[in-house]
Parts: structure tokens; sequence; C-alpha cells
């Protein structure tokens, strides 16, 4: 057996980067750390500039307190610190980098040159280090302050350098990160310069105008105050109307003593206080600040400190609630109901497919059918997509007066994936392109599905899915020859985003034309000034708003095949809703349409259309 020599301690550099690995994990890990260092030593001014998304250059500057030499120098040491002095202190922080690990966690993964100088002095320090190396310590001539440039991200850890994602990607982690902290100390002038571009400049003031510079100011008129003030907390802030809320990419920030926080049980409790006010698929903004005493909470819990553990977070819960709920009636949002009166409410309504209540003039297949038309002697196979649309657009017609607004909304009733080989067997006249089936053998159900019977067994089809599997299927077939054709609006729409959304927007200008969607970009706000003739307005900002967050996950990959998206987007929120009256005409013809489509068996979406169950499936049930 081996004696000794399995233990040992590993090299500084190692331990370091693995340290650094709990604190920075990409660019923004690093704009985090230095722009909170920045605050802490006192800065009314910090500018952040990046290169290549912070992988080339991120360099903060701030006009704060400085550093003399020693301190400089001492800086970059591992639980180097001027926070703290003894354990105690970790139980009342008010500063933001009390680790005392930032600069050190830095400097093992990247190339560091700091300068610095403190009010008074002549002359800075100018201190460099690579890889927890210490190089050049001298002097220089500095600004008061301290000025910090990180190069080469990661250089000396190939493999977390490759794991980065693109630029655009890590950018947006970049603004997150410099957005929180912006908000969370609003009383700082902060700006963030990207490849020479300015992208935020924010001057210090209230709290609204700060959230005006992220957001935008459209998006401040649908703000409410929110306040409350106990022995035990104190909060003040903002949360969005009905109107702001969305399904993605709402922006939704909590700080606790000047601090960016996660908090999934303090979200519950703003998102409550909604209840039958917003859809349950949508979650409104919120700008929430919590004042507690620091003794309370404890924010060491994760190295990236945005999770915070309170003494009494219960208690905090239900006041925060509370203090949503007295906003949005206070704003007049959840307004008294007067019980004796004996006057009805009037709510105008309006039929399927209506436009300003027009319900008579508009045919949504209108703008569809005449592109068909002109198309119809010079394509090749147009004249079958022409008689198609001819049928769907009789089959709106009938069916435009007996849509019930009151059905249950759509779902997915399947979790298993249909069988490519039962389709292959259950419709071989579908493989042949033809399809010749007596109408009578169609039913409707529930006013969601259409059943018929197969060969094999019975075949259910959802309407909904399988009209958004053809209408997809169009669209795509019309940008193949040009684009869909838009309405112009006699107002244009104005839809405040933040910079960065509104940039994304701008990016994929192109690709919303080819949809009919003309937009133009003008600040912080998204101008649409024409939209597919089939399509309410509120329908394009969901699928503005979808697409911007889709493009923030996805990045590259969502981007790649936008045009399918956008149509796809498009052909779900024109597809026939759920509860519609089809004759049994209307339901054979959806079925014609259906079978020829090469990916019948599926939405754009990857849902399922149909389901078939065999004969054999039916014996046993009995």
């Amino acid at each position: 057996m081996q004696e000794g020599g399995v233990i040992r301690l590993l090299p500084d550099s190692v331990a370091n980067q693995i340290a650094a690995g709990e604190v920075i994990q990409r660019p923004a890990s690093v704009i985090k750390e230095l722009m909170e260092n920045s605050i802490d030593a006192g800065a009314k001014e910090v500018k952040v500039v990046v290169q290549d998304a912070g992988r080339t250059l991120i360099m903060v500057t701030d006009d704060g307190c400085g550093m003399t030499e020693t301190d400089a120098r001492m800086s970059f040491e591992r639980h180097a610190t001027s926070k703290i002095r003894e354990a105690s202190d970790l139980y009342h922080l008010s500063t933001m980098g009390f680790r005392g690990e930032a600069l050190a966690s830095i400097t093992a993964v990247a190339q560091v040159e700091m300068q610095t100088r403190v009010e008074g002095a002549e002359l800075g320090t100018r201190v460099e280090t690579a890889g927890c190396e210490i190089g050049a310590v001298e002097p220089c001539a500095t600004p008061k302050g301290t000025r910090i440039s990180v190069r080469n991200l990661f250089f000396n850890i190939p493999a977390r350098r490759r794991f980065l994602k693109s630029d655009a990607t890590e950018m947006r982690q970049v603004s997150q990160e410099f957005l929180r902290v912006a908000l969370a100390h609003i009383d700082i002038d902060v700006s963030l310069v990207s490849d020479g571009q300015t992208i935020y400049k924010l001057s210090s003031g209230g709290i609204k105008q700060r959230i005006a510079g992220v957001v935008g100011t459209g998006m401040t008129q649908h703000l409410i105050p929110i306040e409350a003030e106990t022995d035990l907390v104190k909060i003040k802030g903002f949360i969005g109307t009905p109107e702001t809320a969305k399904k993605r990419g709402v922006e939704q920030f909590f700080f606790v003593n000047d601090r960016y926080m996660k908090s999934a049980s303090f979200h519950k409790a703003i998102v409550d206080a909604y209840k039958g006010i917003i859809a349950v698929d949508v979650t409104p903004c919120y700008f929430v600040y919590i004042d507690v005493d620091p003794q309370t909470i404890d924010v060491n819990v994760s190295p990236q400190k945005t999770e915070i553990k309170f003494d009494d977070e219960q208690s905090i819960w239900k006041i925060l609630n509370s203090a949503a709920r007295k906003s949005l009636s206070d704003g007049g949002i959840m307004p008294s109901i007067d019980f004796e009166s004996s006057e009805r409410i009037e709510i105008p309504t309006f039929g399927v497919g209506s436009r300003d209540g027009e319900t008579e003039t508009y045919n949504p297949f209108a703008r569809e059918r005449e592109q068909a038309q002109r198309f119809a002697s010079t394509v090749n196979g147009w004249e079958r997509l022409y008689t198609g649309l001819e049928k769907a657009e009789r089959t709106y017609s009938s069916s435009v007066g007996s849509y019930n607004p009151n059905v249950v909304e759509r779902y997915d009733p399947f979790a298993m994936e249909a069988s490519t080989a039962i389709q292959r067997e259950m419709f071989p006249e579908a493989e042949r392109g033809v399809i010749e089936i007596d109408s009578s053998r169609f039913w409707q159900h529930i006013g969601k599905y259409i059943i018929t019977t197969v060969p094999n067994g019975l075949m259910i089809i959802d309407q909904h899915r399988a009209h958004n599997r053809i209408l997809f299927d169009t669209y795509k077939q019309i940008m193949q020859h040009g684009n869909i054709s838009g309405q112009m609006l006699l107002y244009p729409e104005r839809v405040s985003m933040s910079q960065n959304d509104a940039c994304i927007v701008s990016e994929l200008q192109g690709e919303l034309a080819q949809a009919g969607i003309d937009v133009t970009v003008e600040g912080n706000e998204v101008v649409i000034s024409s939209t597919p003739t089939q399509i309410e307005i509120s329908a394009v900002r969901d699928i503005l708003e979808e697409l911007v967050y889709d493009c923030q996950q996805g990045g590259a990959d969502v981007r790649s095949g936008i045009g399918d998206y956008i149509i796809g987007r498009l052909a779900e929120k024109v597809a026939m809703p759920y509860g519609r009256e089809l004759t049994a005409e209307e339901m054979k013809d959806m079925y014609e349409k259906l079978m020829t489509s090469a990916e019948r068996g599926y939405t754009p979406q990857g849902k399922p259309t149909y389901r078939v169950v065999s004969n054999n499936d039916i014996e046993r049930l009995f």
C-alpha cells in the first residue's frame, strides 16, 4: 500500500482558476463585479466599454476614491477586501463586492491592467497582471478614480472560452448585468459602449427616470407606484398595469438593499395580486425596491449573489402582496363594485374576424385570394392553391356567425408522438394526392375535433392545429414567390421595448416585411405601420414579443429559420379557434387540404394535428 503522496496542496494558480469558475462564468460576470467595485468606491459616474461582447476587451472606468500603490497591489490577492474586518461584519453588509475575490478571480483567467489614483496625489499607479502573475507596478498619469481593462478573457483556459455563446448572446448577457446594476443604483451616471457604439447612457435621477432610460418612456406610462413601510421592511417602486403583461420577455426586477435579487417566492406575491385581472398565461412587469435591516438577510448564499435568504420571508411576502393589491386598487385597476346600482355595464362585442366591429364586410381571405389570382397564370400548380383558398373562404364565411367565445381555450389532449408508419398505412390515397371521401363521414366533437372513419379505425383531427398547418403551407408558398401582402394601418402602432429588444427587431425588418409586417425602430420604440390582412394588431405585438424572446434564448439557431418562424406564428394566431361549428362539407374540405400537406401530422410548432384510434384499440375497449 502506498504511503503518503496522495494528498497535496494545489498551486495558487490552479486554486485561483477554480475559484474564478465560481465567480467569473462569462464576460457579464466581469462587468457585474467591476461595476459593483466602482460603486463601493463612491463613484458618481461609471463607464463600461466592451469589444467583441467582452471576449477581447472589457474596460470599466469610474471617478471613485481610487487606490494608493499598496492598495492597488494588494487588491489582486485572494481574500483581499476593504469591506470587512471580522466574521461578524458579514451579517450587516451594505456594500456590493464584499467577498474580496473579484479581481483575484478575474486576473486568474484574463490579462488585466489597472490604472488608479487617489484624490490629491500627483501620480497614480499602473498594475499589470496575467494568469495570477503580477507584472509591472509603476507610476502613471491618470485621472482620479480607477480604470480596469480586462483583455482576452479565458485566454489560459481554452475549454472555457469555447463554451462561450455567440457574440449576440453574450452581449445580451452583458447588457442584462449592466442594467441590473444601473437600475439598482439610480443616483449614478452609467453608460455602456459596445464596439464603439453607445448602447446606454443613463443619467442619475429618480426611479421612474431610470426605468424610462432602460425600457423607454412608452412603458413608464403603464406603471403604477407601489409603496409600503413597516418596522420589518420598506417597499417602493412600480408595477405594471395589465397592458404590460406578456407571456415572455417581460421586465421584472427585485432589488434588496440596492442589490439585484431573484426570488420565485416574491414573484408569486406580485403575480397573485393580479388574479382575475390578467390571463393565467401572462405575467406583469415590475420594478420593486426592498429595504431591510442587513442583519436580517444573508446575501452570501451563492457566488453570484443573486439569491438572498431572509429571516422572515413569509411576513415580507404578505406585505409585498398586500402592497401590490393596494397599488392596483388605487390605480383604478381593481375598481370597487356598487352592488346597489341597477345599471348594467355595456361591454362591446365583436364577431370573429371583425376589425373595428365591421363583421359583415371583413374577409380574411380576400388578400390571399387576390394574390393567388395574380399568380394563377404564371406559377405551376398555383391553381390548386387558389382552389384551396376559395374553399377556405367559403368555410370561413359560413361559420363566422357560429363561433362561441365561451368555449375553453386550446390545450394539448395528446402526449405521445404521432406515428409516421400509421400515417402511411391509414392514408395511401394521400400519398397519391387523390382524396375522395363522402362528406357524410365527418362529425365534429365539442367544437374542437373533427372525427372521420379511415380504413383501420377512427381519425380524430384537431381543427385549430389542422388549420394552423394549412395556413402555414399557404403562407410558405406565397413567400416563395413574393411577400405576404400587408395592409397599412391608419394610425401606426407604437410598441415600447428595451433598447436591446428594439435592436433585435431592427435586425429582422427584412424578414418581417416578407410576412407582411412593416416596422421601423425609433429609439426604444418599434413602430408597426403594416400588418397581414387577416391578423389583429394585438397578435402582431405578441409575435414581436415572442420573436424577441426566442431570439434572445436561441440566438443564431432561431435566426437561421426566422422566415418559417414568423409565418408559423402568423398561422398559429390566425388559425380558427376552438368552438367554431363546421358543416360536414367544411370538415371534409379541411381534411382534404390537410392530407395534401407533406407535414400533415404536425403543426409548425411540432404539435400533432391528428390521431388515429385503430380498430384493435376500439375492440379492446369492449
